[in-house]
């Protein structure tokens, strides 16, 4: 869809050679995997924009016939949308209600899976030098109907932060 993959986002389509799982004779089974990087931005003009990209990546996608795999940076969260609620109320457009309304799921739990970082001061994005993150804005999608059963499963070699700090960086 070159209307929506502009540099930031690449698609690739992987042919299944084998599936054990739902196998039909003859035919072709494909598996979409999408890696994205939404805009960002705090407020809900950015939050706006971000959901009309989301939307327009899943909308594409729900036309095939394949399941698909989403990997996306979406510079969006929890804290974002707690704020955006609050100043604009609850019809607001947020990226997790496209998520849902469009028929996907984010495998990755917001808790535990935070980035704790402090941003360098190099770059073009002059007015995030120095700040302070604590906050989950990686997703990873997929269509619950193509994967009725899947697993959270964390590595053991990733640190986390240990729980009696959470609340506290939080």
């Amino acid at each position: 869809c070159p209307t929506i993959f502009t540099g930031h986002d690449l698609g690739c389509r992987f042919k299944i050679l084998e599936n054990k799982s739902n196998f039909t004779p003859n035919k072709e089974h494909f598996l979409n995997v999408v890696c994205s990087h939404l805009k960002s931005g705090e407020g809900p003009q950015n939050e706006k924009r971000r959901s009309e990209q989301m939307r327009a990546m899943l909308r594409a996608l729900n036309k095939e016939d394949m399941a698909s795999v989403i990997l996306v940076d979406s510079n969006t969260s929890d804290l974002y949308r707690k704020d955006i609620v609050k100043t604009e109320g609850k019809d607001t457009v947020l990226v997790d209600n496209v998520i849902h309304e469009e028929g996907f799921q984010n495998i990755i739990p917001s808790k535990h899976n935070e980035c704790f970082k402090m941003r360098h001061a190099r770059g073009a994005q002059q007015n995030k030098f120095g700040n302070i993150m604590f906050d989950t804005i990686d997703k990873i999608l997929i269509k619950p109907g193509f994967c009725s059963n899947h697993e959270c499963v964390k590595p053991s070699w990733v640190k986390t932060l240990p729980n009696k700090y959470y609340e506290e960086v939080l």
